[in-house]
């Protein structure tokens, strides 16, 4: 059984980090896994390494995976093209369940240099994993 998480980034300013919660629902999964994550952009982002955005799927403090909005050259995204998903790398997620109402998962944006504006919507699907 799958379940779809969404979350909406709305920071519009450059420099001021953000963070979106969810919980997830006691009962829904006894356990569970984090097996996907996309961002689309709601507007086209230029890459850079010096003033970027370092975007993180969390379940508490633990990152499952993120990606940056540095060039290419760098390890980040490149250009953001608005409508157009990047997934998210994930480190082996799938080992690792979750048992529901333990931790929220959660998607965090900060900012390196001055930052990026980083608006659009983040979707997280979730596995239950026999417990």
């Amino acid at each position: 059984m799958f379940m779809t998480l969404i979350f909406p980034l709305d920071q519009s300013t450059a420099g001021t980090a953000e963070t979106v919660y969810a919980m997830m629902p006691v009962g829904a999964f006894a356990k569970y896994a984090v097996v996907g994550a996309t961002f689309v952009p709601d507007t086209n982002r230029t890459a850079s390494d010096t003033d970027y955005a370092t975007c993180a799927v969390k379940v508490g403090s633990q990152s499952l995976g993120s990606f940056t909005t540095q060039t290419t050259g760098s390890g980040g995204t490149g250009n953001l093209v608005a409508g157009t998903g990047i997934a998210f790398t994930l480190s082996n997620e799938e080992a690792y369940p979750h048992s529901a109402g333990a931790s929220h998962i959660n998607v965090a944006v900060t900012k390196s240099g001055s930052g990026v504006a980083l608006t659009g919507t983040v979707t997280v699907l979730i596995e239950a994993v026999r417990a």
